[in-house]
């Protein structure tokens, strides 16, 4: 649960990151990143979107596929945590049982997405596609986080 943990705190945690991240906190940005990617991949293959909101997923769908979804989430998150297949598989499971955490993170995500673009000056979509974007102006985190 430690992991869980780490991403509460990183995603909920307004005052969390400094404007000029140390060292030690490398790790949590990229876990950061890797979470956020994969709820992207997540929303943008298996959620709900109304006017700009997630307001769903189609969870029956995802455990359905759940071994692409499982790929993806190693792919994305379990290079990062390098925990065992098993505890990633409960790890997946927890975040897909509940879809009204779900949805939460997710928006959160989201917002956390489109207000890091716009204090950068950059367009939500770019940020997304470009990864290279977060490298170069994650001294300008600190500022996103303390809006």
């Amino acid at each position: 649960m430690l992991i869980i943990d780490e991403a509460d705190a990183l995603f909920f945690k307004r005052n969390y990151v400094p404007v000029f991240p140390p060292k030690e906190y490398e790790r949590e940005l990229e876990l950061w990143r890797a979470y956020a990617r994969f709820f992207i991949w997540l929303v943008r293959n298996y959620g709900v979107v109304h006017e700009g909101s997630v307001v769903g997923f189609r969870l029956r769908e995802a455990f359905r596929d759940f071994d692409a979804v499982f790929k993806r989430f190693k792919e994305f998150v379990g290079v990062i945590v390098r925990r065992k297949d098993s505890f990633l598989r409960e790890l997946l499971v927890w975040v897909l049982g509940d879809v009204i955490k779900l949805s939460g993170v997710v928006n959160s995500i989201y917002k956390l997405f489109v207000r890091f673009c716009e204090s950068c000056g950059y367009d939500p979509e770019d940020v997304l596609n470009n990864d290279k974007l977060f490298k170069e102006n994650v001294h300008r985190w600190g500022e996103y986080f303390c809006l």
